[in-house]
């Protein structure tokens, strides 16, 4: 069964990536039960991903979210290594961060 959840803003100030995944969070975890055999994706993003992660979820078992904006890059490398993420995509437009990772 597949719910809809429709969200109206009346400002023209509003953040309208919250439509995605709800409102900006450091890490989000989408796990597809009726998807046995997919792969886990760690997606290290900002807030452009966010649009594009449930429809990986809908072909993945699991996909982990991480926004570096709010994670250091110890906890992404922490998070790397205990999830074991079949795949790891960068997908930010800011490199600040992938610099300071090295």
């Amino acid at each position: 069964m597949l719910t809809r959840r429709f969200i109206h803003y009346d400002s023209p100030r509003a953040w309208h990536y919250t439509a995605f995944l709800d409102k900006t969070q450091y890490f989000v975890r989408i796990h597809n039960h009726l998807c046995s055999r997919g792969k886990k994706i760690l997606i290290i993003n900002d807030s452009y991903a966010r649009a594009m992660a449930p429809y990986l979820a809908l072909q993945n078992k699991d996909i982990i979210l991480m926004d570096p904006r709010y994670v250091s890059p110890e906890k992404i490398r922490q998070t790397i290594s205990t999830e074991k993420p079949d795949f790891v995509i960068w997908m930010s437009f800011n490199d600040d961060w992938l610099e300071a990772a090295h």
